[in-house]
């Protein structure tokens, strides 16, 4: 990503996800109400961008940032307070919304967009674990409205040609947290010394720390199809080459080898001391790659892991792929050094 565009700037997630951005020097258009005071929330950095525009209003962005973006977040909702379940037609206008937010993100050249999905989306559930694939039923306005926008956001992506993604979050919390949550009321409550109170504490609950949020929205961005074309074709150039570079060393080793024990009875040749250095070369460039291959194969691993133990064998299966990749690069070494 260089050039984004960000619905929702000043939320909780929204502020995380900019602050990692502007990490990795990523050009942030920072999607804001006119005079709303939480702009104050945003990093100071000359990377953000403040575009004041309202949700109703969104397809007035293209007219107000020039050039071209590569990811839209949208991650801005209306009615999200404690009575966001008050009034279904409120809650419809979202998906409108949604939809704006996603013919801007097409008229400002953007290949991806990204939303924000809920779990209010799959609706009361008594199982072990939530999976993607897990059936939605949703009995709230919000979590409908949330599904409708997901399910025609996705269908209009697919009509404009854009990659849709829509990651489903799951109760976050952490700076900027509104106060009528449990936690951010709960912990208010004990600082006042005032007597708390919570349910029997029966259920099953996942939260999620709003910096993580941030960082997952900014992974989720910078995962995309193109880079693992390119990690795979900077892999296949390194494999093929050196396995080239390997072949011809060995030819000339032969070829210079004879030609030297016609000129000279002893003495290294030119051709040796190439094929060490082929060899160093093999060996040294596999096993950058195979780093680089495990970086991303391993942490994969662990995170599927932590979901769900039934997953280890084939995680498993692709580390040690990537690891391969180090041995392929050994085993032409020792081809090289055999023809010397």
């Amino acid at each position: 990503m260089k050039r984004i565009i960000v619905t929702g700037a000043t939320s909780m997630i929204g502020t995380a996800l900019i602050e990692e951005c502007i990490r990795h020097d990523i050009e942030v258009y920072a999607v804001v109400r006119a005079g709303s005071s939480k702009t104050k929330r945003l990093p100071e950095s000359a990377r953000i961008h403040q575009i004041e525009c309202e949700l109703e209003k969104l397809e007035e962005l293209p007219a107000k940032i020039t050039g071209e973006c590569d990811t839209f977040f949208h991650i801005a909702w209306g009615n999200t307070g404690e009575n966001r379940n008050s009034s279904t037609e409120l809650q419809s206008r979202n998906v409108f919304y949604t939809l704006k937010a996603v013919r801007a993100a097409h008229a400002m050249g953007c290949k991806r967009f990204i939303g924000a999905g809920s779990q209010a989306e799959y609706g009361p559930m008594d199982v072990p674990r939530i999976a993607p694939d897990s059936p939605v039923h949703p009995t709230t306005p919000y979590g409908a409205s949330k599904l409708a926008a997901n399910q025609l956001s996705f269908m209009l992506c697919k009509e404009l040609g854009m990659e849709w993604i829509w990651p489903r979050i799951f109760s976050v919390y952490g700076i900027y947290e509104k106060e009528t949550t449990m936690i951010a009321s709960g912990l208010r409550k004990m600082l006042k010394g005032e007597k708390t109170e919570f349910t029997p504490a029966e259920q099953r609950w996942d939260y999620l720390y709003s910096k993580d949020a941030g960082r997952a929205y900014y992974l989720i961005g910078e995962k995309n199809k193109k880079r693992y074309k390119r990690t795979i074709g900077v892999n296949a150039f390194f494999f093929f080459g050196a396995f080239a570079i390997a072949s011809i060393m060995m030819l000339a080793g032969s070829a210079n080898v004879q030609a030297a024990e016609t000129a000279a009875a002893s003495g290294a040749t030119l051709a040796t001391g190439m094929g060490y250095l082929a060899a160093a070369l093999v060996t040294g460039l596999s096993c950058i790659g195979g780093g680089i291959a495990v970086a991303s194969a391993a942490s994969a691993a662990l995170g599927a892991i932590s979901e769900d133990s039934s997953v280890l064998g084939k995680s498993l299966i692709f580390v040690g792929l990537a690891e391969g990749v180090c041995l392929y690069g050994l085993i032409i070494s020792f081809m090289i050094l055999g023809n010397l």
